[in-house]
């Protein structure tokens, strides 16, 4: 397993709708897991994700991030 932590943007579909979440982790699988655990601990019911895609990924250090747009 890399030592190196990278932020990953994922887009999803939970219940229709689009989702977006930027989560930490050092792989594609655990990155993907740690999205689903976020969106349920923001979810009143269990939600159902339909479907779920890494975006962007970017290796961890300084001046790293995201521009993530949403609806104004």
């Amino acid at each position: 397993m890399s030592k190196d932590f990278y932020l990953y943007r994922l887009e999803l579909t939970v219940n229709g709708q689009p989702v977006e979440v930027v989560v930490a982790a050092r792989s594609h699988e655990q990155a993907f897991a740690i999205a689903e655990v976020e969106v349920e601990k923001n979810c009143l019911q269990l939600p159902q994700i339909e479907e779920m895609a890494i975006v962007e990924k970017k290796r961890i250090g300084r001046g790293s991030g995201f521009v993530v747009t949403g609806q104004l």
